[in-house]
């Protein structure tokens, strides 16, 4: 093992340090650190982020939002009875990620880049259609735990999962229900930041998407509490059940049997409610109480006239959508952990948020919840 040291001095924050890359640690490190770590503290700590914002070190390729670098995830090994700490990090192995340095370019849209320099090529693609292989599956917003494999993710509706301990790449995850193609799509997001309730022990998770038949909101249930065995479902063939789809068909190249076992399992497993919906709108986060799911469906909505102008514009993807406070409401969208029932939809004043810290059910009045 090598050894890292933390610099302690206090540093002035600067817009540099978003842009900063990092290198990847493919062998765990110890980490020196000053003070003690209690005795009793042992265990993972996972984050995600982006890790470089450039390609192969070339300032020419340099992308033009915070969001856009290429995730990377770190893993703090910690060990109080020792008091030890090791450090790895990784990039997450997306075909985004290996395509990009291996032709030194940025090959898909991210959220703020556009590899397509030209208007009129972003012109074209709105009559001949955007190659599927320039979409993303860069996951660089949260990791999650989920059915004892990690999982990278973002807005987008697939994953990257991920070994625990090695964090290799093990392929994509495509199952989630609003990963799945759907007649007639115009735009398909997921929340990145998954909740795990704790009393019923499962991953709890949301997507939204317009298409031409009508807008949906997608809540899913994907339990802890599996067996070994992988479980049977009724298309057990990986690749076609991928194939469907042609906006996934390249994400099937790299994939493990692990990967695609884990993928049989995640389908099999998840229990998934749908609900119709006027809008889609822009929904980064949510929170869960003891008994509830609490979304916030802020005034903020996807256009399809601003989906064009983006799409020829290169913009970033917030210019998709529209404000439109000053004529409606923020819905708050209760849901029932137990049944998947919509327990209550209810109007409140305008107002536009981006996380969810916390909400819990009043003690004396579990109908009254508290959201911040």
């Amino acid at each position: 093992m090598t050894t890292l040291s933390v610099d302690t001095e206090e540093q002035v924050w600067n817009n540099y340090n978003l842009f900063t890359s990092t290198k990847e640690s493919t062998d765990e490190e110890i980490i020196k650190f000053q003070g003690n770590i209690p005795e009793w503290l042992k265990g993972n700590l996972y984050r995600n982020g982006p890790g470089a914002h450039e390609i192969n070190d070339d300032p020419k390729t340099t992308f033009n939002h915070a969001f856009d670098g290429f995730a990377f995830i770190q893993k703090y090994n910690i060990d109080g009875s020792s008091q030890t700490v090791g450090f790895r990090g990784s990039f997450v192995k997306s075909r985004t990620y290996t395509e990009s340095i291996k032709n030194g370019s940025l090959k898909t849209r991210q959220f703020g880049t556009d590899p397509c320099q030209s208007i009129l090529g972003r012109f074209q693609n709105l009559f001949f259609g955007r190659d599927s292989t320039t979409h993303t599956d860069d996951t660089g917003v949260t990791v999650q735990m989920v059915q004892n494999e990690l999982l990278a993710l973002t807005e987008t509706t697939t994953g990257n999962i991920l070994d625990p301990d090695t964090l290799e790449h093990l392929g994509a995850l495509v199952t989630l229900p609003y990963g799945r193609p759907k007649d007639s799509p115009i735009i398909s997001m997921a929340t990145a930041h998954v909740m795990f309730d704790n009393k019923r022990k499962m991953t709890v998770g949301y997507g939204n998407r317009m298409t031409n038949k009508g807008n949906f909101l997608d809540i899913v249930f994907i339990p802890d509490d599996i067996s070994d065995e992988v479980p049977k479902v009724n298309d057990d063939d990986m690749d076609e059940l991928i194939s469907r789809s042609r906006y996934l068909l390249y994400l099937t190249d790299n994939i493990t049997e692990r990967g695609k076992n884990y993928n049989r399992r995640i389908k099999a497993t998840t229990k998934s409610f749908r609900f119709p919906c006027d809008h889609v709108c822009y929904m980064h986060s949510a929170s869960i109480s003891e008994n509830y799911l609490i979304l916030t469906e802020i005034p903020y909505h996807f256009t399809k006239f601003y989906g064009l102008w983006y799409s020829v514009t290169g913009g970033s993807v917030t210019q998709m959508f529209k404000w439109n406070g000053e004529t409606m409401p923020t819905y708050f969208r209760i849901i029932s952990l137990d049944t998947g029932e919509q327990i209550a939809y209810i109007p409140g004043p305008a107002f536009f948020q981006f996380h969810h810290i916390n909400s819990y059910e009043c003690e004396n009045n579990k109908k009254k919840i508290i959201v911040d």
